[in-house]
């Protein structure tokens, strides 16, 4: 059998033209921003030996439940900062 298909439709000259630019400009690499880079500031406490140990043992060792006010006084909060808790 070798039957001819029928014509469906015509494609005019100028639209596979634009077509092609279209495929051309997409295959170009483009940059992708992935979003801005955030700074902290990080200050350094020495806290004394004896209220770090008394801290830890109030938090269960979760250290992220610590906030350092001074180096002899700390904050034990109730939550825990850590993630999926």
């Amino acid at each position: 059998m070798n039957a001819t298909l029928p014509k469906i439709a015509t494609v005019h000259e100028t639209t596979v033209k634009k077509a092609q630019a279209l495929v051309d400009d997409a295959a170009k690499v483009h940059r992708i921003r992935t979003g801005h880079q955030h700074r902290t500031v990080t200050h350094y406490v020495k806290v004394d030996p004896r209220v770090w140990k008394a801290a830890l043992k109030i938090a269960n060792g979760d250290q992220t439940r610590i906030t350092v006010v001074h180096e002899t006084e700390v904050i034990v909060r109730n939550d825990s900062k850590k993630k999926g808790r």
